[in-house]
């Protein structure tokens, strides 16, 4: 049994993916389809959300790692982010400044 605090999924037609975190900071993932590409990184999480064939989270370091799906954008989070929200094409967090920060 996995007993988990925190839980996100993403419906998105015939794709449901949904990942949860544990109060170790352990993420796991299931649904249909993460559609290959990079496994669940091994990090412990502060935050997770399911997106549309991906997922992401922000360590406990404060780092977004995605995985899933290629993750779209080439340019690197700012250090730091919280309150993460992702959808089929796009992320966002709320940078230490305050600032929103997002990619699409």
């Amino acid at each position: 049994t996995i007993v988990f605090d925190s839980i996100d999924v993403e419906q998105t037609g015939a794709s449901p993916l949904a990942c949860g975190r544990t109060p170790e900071g352990v993420v796991h993932c299931w649904g249909l389809e993460i559609r290959g590409g990079t496994p669940v990184p091994g990090d412990t999480f502060a935050e997770v959300q399911a997106g549309h064939y991906w997922a992401c989270g922000i360590t406990d370091g404060g780092e977004l790692k995605c995985w899933g799906a290629v993750w779209p954008w080439d340019e690197p989070a700012p250090a730091g982010l919280h309150g993460l929200s992702i959808g089929t094409n796009v992320a966002c967090g709320i940078q230490e400044s305050g600032l929103a920060w997002c990619r699409n």
